[in-house]
């Protein structure tokens, strides 16, 4: 997965999220496990943000004090258009780029999706 961008050069391997096809889980319509696919987890491994969250704590992948989440919340929670931004949003994170370009920078992100 090209994640390197999301990690500092510190932090645990085992603390890393797994990469999973959510495009597949969403095609299939397997909301439920699509909803509980993990997003980002701290350096101490614990998990700050799933997929069926509306609020993705980014802090591990931003490390500022402010501006650190992705805010899906004015969007209607079980919505096909919010599953759509919250798709694209892990494409953006996870770098799922069939042009194989750069991986915007978290902060690049923050100002794509604004809380």
């Amino acid at each position: 997965m090209p994640d390197k961008h999301l990690y500092a050069e510190d932090f645990l391997e085992q603390h890393k999220v797994e990469e999973i096809n959510v495009v597949a889980l969403y095609h299939d319509g397997k909301f439920e496990e699509l909803d509980s696919v993990i997003i980002c987890k701290d350096s101490n491994g614990r998990t700050t943000a799933i997929f069926g969250d509306d609020n993705w704590n980014c802090f591990p992948f931003s490390r500022k004090k402010v501006l650190n989440n992705l805010s899906f919340i004015d969007l209607p929670e079980t919505s096909e258009l919010t599953r759509e931004l919250k798709l694209l949003s892990y494409g953006w994170l996870f770098n799922k780029s069939p042009k194989k370009s750069k991986p915007l920078l978290f902060q690049e992100l923050e100002e794509e999706c604004p809380a």
